[in-house]
């Protein structure tokens, strides 16, 4: 149970046990500057199971986390109901009567400049010049 580190990422599509995009059952997992796109199966994408860590910091996450997170800010999140520790000022969070949509690019993974495929931040997105 150490700690993983997912710095600059994008996780979109991934389909853990329990169709979570993400599952923290022990450890420590820091999200730096990551996009977890919305799941295929639902708005679940990441859930931390007690006990677990999971630590945020400039990060899109286009659905419904569950569980505590420890926010260091800069946060997006669409849908915060079942998850507690947004708390930071700079964090943004909606929920399921009032989604905050990011305004992610539909099209999914694609080359927008760089060495990797990322999804593009549409134009007006809550999430441009926020981290």
């Amino acid at each position: 149970m150490g700690m993983t580190f997912l710095g600059g990422r994008t996780v979109t599509e991934n389909i853990a046990d329990y169709y979570y995009g993400i599952l923290n059952r022990s450890g420590t997992i820091e999200l730096v500057s990551t996009t977890i796109g919305r799941h295929p199966f639902g708005y679940e994408s990441v859930d931390n199971l007690p006990g677990a860590n999971i630590i945020v910091r400039s990060t899109i996450i286009d659905g419904a986390p569950s569980g505590f997170f420890i926010s260091f800010g800069f946060n997006l999140i669409r849908f915060a109901d079942n998850s507690t520790g947004f708390t930071q000022p700079s964090d943004q969070t909606g929920t399921l009567a009032s989604p905050l949509d990011p305004l992610l690019d539909p099209n999914g993974l694609q080359d927008n400049g760089g060495p990797t495929l990322t999804i593009a931040l549409l134009p007006g997105s809550p999430a441009v010049d926020k981290a």
